[in-house]
């Protein structure tokens, strides 16, 4: 009877064993399976530092493919903390600067040395050109390093800059927001890369270079005027008695001049009166008028445009109201919701469209100033002059 017990005591050891064996494999499993999860959600940050590598590699590639005398595009760069990207021109064995980056072998393909971009985990080493290297890609097409403007004391962490190379270094912050753009120089007709953090000034300068300059030639209301340009006061041609529209300078290749076109274009027998400028061709769903658009050049020229005044023309209404940038709206409406308490921001929803009534103290503040200056356009209306008192 003893033994038996024995045995029993024994068998019954020996399937708990099991069973937390089996338990423990169990929950190894669950987290490594757990852990692929997690890493491919969420991946470390030098995968993700390699992954902004291959984007910017191929962002790259396609504005060297480009056709065109300016091509840009935007993109959010993330490097982890004292990463850095180094990007060597064709034939550069070592990019010089206060320690000079020798150029690792993995951009050395058949012999050759194309232009190439790599991607370091620290500081390159001045004398070995392995050390810190994660990864390289090479490029078929070659090209200059143009103006780098992320040279900055911020992004060196205060270290020692390399005047005119393509070197961006991992801060603190992680996320870098930078503009792409491509030109051609047209002496040598080579390919030129350019890096930019996407500042206020930058966003304005892209804008500008998108749009180049009209040839002084060009037709009189177009002359200075940048190539596709939407004239903020319309020409004789796009105003009238009969029909309302913007006047655009628009290129003409065989002419090699810009030419006035006239883009949307109402009749004017749609218009019966002042308000009609708004509530017919207005912004923001008809609710308000911009500086720059249509209905507001309309309402400043009735009387020798459309004529819904009757002769008396109509009047410029200022609302003292605003509202967000169309090409920054989002980040608008960001800045708005976090600086209601801070600036004192007043708002209210009309049409689907927010519209800042108030910001109270507008000049105590620079974050408030950069709302009030670089985000919102003040919203106008049209209405009849007042009655003349005899």
């Amino acid at each position: 009877m003893r033994l038996l017990r024995r045995q029993k005591k024994g068998n019954m050891l020996y399937e708990i064993l099991l069973k937390v064996l089996a338990a423990i494999i169990l929950i190894l499993l669950l987290f490594w399976f757990l852990s692929q999860i997690w890493q491919s959600i969420f991946p470390g940050a030098d995968k993700a530092s390699k992954k902004s590598l291959g984007l910017l590699y191929d962002t790259i590639n396609l504005k060297l493919s480009s056709n065109k005398s300016y091509d840009s595009s935007r993109m959010m760069l993330y490097l982890k903390t004292d990463y850095q990207i180094i990007i060597f021109e064709e034939n550069e064995n070592k990019m010089r600067g206060c320690d000079d980056i020798l150029r690792p072998n993995a951009c050395t393909v058949g012999g050759k040395q194309p232009a190439c971009i790599c991607l370091y985990s620290d500081d390159p080493d001045s004398k070995d050109p392995e050390n810190d290297v994660i990864e390289c890609r090479t490029f078929k097409t070659a090209f200059k390093r143009g103006a780098f403007e992320l040279l900055t004391d911020t992004l060196l962490g205060g270290g020692c800059e390399r005047s005119g190379t393509a070197y961006i270094a991992g801060t603190d912050t992680q996320f870098l927001n930078l503009i792409i753009a491509e030109t051609t120089d047209p002496a040598s007709k080579s390919k030129i890369i350019n890096l930019w953090l996407a500042t206020d000034t930058n966003i304005a300068n892209d804008k500008k270079y998108k749009n180049p300059k009209c040839p002084a030639h060009s037709n009189a209301a177009c002359v200075d005027k940048g190539m596709g340009e939407i004239l903020t006061t319309s020409t004789a041609t796009c105003q009238s008695s009969t029909q309302l529209g913007q006047t655009q300078c628009v290129y003409d290749q065989t002419a090699a001049l810009c030419k006035e076109t006239c883009i949307n274009i109402i009749e004017c027998k749609q218009l019966t009166e002042c308000k009609d400028y708004v509530s017919v061709i207005g912004d923001g769903g008809k609710i308000y008028l911009l500086k720059d658009s249509r209905g507001y050049a309309g309402c400043m020229n009735d009387k020798t445009g459309c004529n819904v005044g009757a002769g008396k023309g109509c009047t410029i209404e200022d609302k003292k109201e605003f509202v967000c940038k169309s090409n920054l709206a989002e980040e608008c409406k960001e800045k708005i919701n976090t600086l209601k308490t801070t600036c004192g921001v007043a708002s209210h929803v009309q049409g689907g469209i927010m519209i800042v009534t108030e910001i109270k103290n507008p000049n105590t503040k620079a974050e408030c100033t950069d709302l009030a200056t670089n985000y919102l356009d003040p919203i106008y209306g049209c209405v009849a002059p007042p009655a003349s008192t005899p």
